[in-house]
């Protein structure tokens, strides 16, 4: 399964929100706010000349060189991006948000060890930092670290992020397979055309390396009226048929 697109465009909205929330605190003739509207508008250009020139004349400001970061990961420039909150981070090294920038960069280039260094290091400076529990749950997702990808998500919630109660419970259950698959099954044994249950199953079955059974289940469930499993089958189905790749 490849869901790398959706989660990106999850954590760099994330990231950026948390951006507009930083800057919801400066004046309102702020160069921040100007450039941040101008990005909102698909000004990127723009908004990194508004930065620029803010530079100029303030060198110190270390929320100049993470918006710019961000800008610039929105324009796929992900070496300038993270020169940039870098430059935030020299300049103020407890400035917890240059790590969640650093982190979105290094899981953009698919480095998700680093990602989590950058956001524990977040973490460490602000421990209400919300996003950063969020993003370093997502990372962790990707390593298959379910438990304390959940722990993670977990705290993010009770910090105020917003994430749902869906999310939470599909981690948990990676978490935890074996208990999924039980609960699926008494499931089906009270109805056996509950499409969901398989499903459910399904997924449990896959990351316990169950492919047959993971498929059978698919199919039902396919069967029984649950739609969008195409992908899935066709990435089961193709470790089934190349079981030596990864």
């Amino acid at each position: 399964m490849n869901y790398k697109k959706t989660v990106v465009l999850i954590i760099f909205a994330l990231v950026l929100g948390q951006a507009l929330a930083f800057a919801a605190d400066t004046p309102a003739v702020d160069p921040v706010k100007q450039a941040l509207a101008l990005a909102d508008a698909g000004k990127n250009q723009e908004a990194l000349d508004q930065l620029a020139e803010a530079i100029k004349a303030e060198p110190s400001r270390p929320e100049l060189y993470f918006h710019r970061g961000m800008i610039l990961v929105r324009t796929n420039d992900l070496d300038r991006a993270l020169s940039n909150f870098n430059k935030a981070s020299e300049i103020s090294p407890k400035f917890a948000q240059a790590y969640v920038g650093r982190a979105m960069v290094q899981f953009l280039k698919h480095d998700l060890d680093q990602t989590i260094l950058d956001l524990n290091r977040a973490v460490d400076l602000d421990p209400a930092l919300a996003v950063a529990y969020y993003n370093r749950g997502v990372a962790k997702s990707y390593k298959e670290q379910f438990e304390s990808a959940y722990k993670d998500l977990a705290k993010a919630k009770s910090l105020g992020h917003a994430v749902e109660d869906e999310l939470l419970k599909q981690v948990w259950g990676l978490a935890h397979p074996e208990e999924v698959i039980k609960t699926a099954e008494d499931e089906l044994k009270k109805d056996p055309k509950k499409g969901e249950a398989y499903y459910n199953r399904a997924v449990a079955r896959y990351y316990k390396r169950d492919f047959a059974g993971t498929l059978e289940d698919l199919n039902k469930a396919k069967s029984l009226g649950i739609d969008s499993v195409d992908d899935f089958i066709k990435a089961v189905q193709h470790q089934i048929d190349h079981p030596s790749e990864k």
